[in-house]
């Protein structure tokens, strides 16, 4: 296996599925702690294993990215409330661009979320957005749910 995304995302399903109730909506305030516990436990283990490009700021925003794996010119987001209606997506979206534009190779931004996000993004706003970043930036947008099955 690669230390790239697929690396990432096989320790993100399986923090996932260590943590109790991971699926539900738990709220302002308590929802915010598990998810920051959460993203926690996947840096750390990251970390650990390899040394990842975590925290690559795109230009001089002081904006930063959650993954950046340069050998795949990919960009990877935690993005958990995906499924909700107000989220980052496209704050997300635009970290990806401003990195791109900052001279970093970007073709792949990849949103990990939880059930329900995936289908979430097939709503037109999403839809649309991703399409014209595709179309007009040359970035590939993939959202993948990290199931409990």
């Amino acid at each position: 296996m690669g230390m790239g995304f697929d690396f990432l995302f096989g320790i993100a399903k399986e923090e996932a599925a260590k943590t109790a109730g991971f699926d539900l909506r738990a709220g302002a305030g308590k929802g915010n702690f598990k998810t920051l516990a959460y993203e926690k436990s996947v840096r750390m283990r990251m970390l650990a294993n390899i040394s990842v490009g975590v925290e690559v700021c795109c230009g001089t925003t002081r904006m930063a990215v959650d993954y950046y794996f340069k050998e795949e010119s990919t960009v990877v987001e935690i993005a958990l409330g995906l499924r909700n209606n107000n989220t980052e997506f496209e704050k997300d979206i635009f970290k990806a661009l401003l990195l791109k534009n900052a001279g970093h190779p970007v073709s792949k931004l990849v949103f990990l979320c939880k059930p329900g996000g995936m289908e979430k993004c097939k709503e037109p706003g999403r839809l649309a957005i991703m399409e014209w970043v595709q179309s007009k930036h040359g970035i590939m947008v993939e959202v993948y749910n990290l199931s409990l099955d």
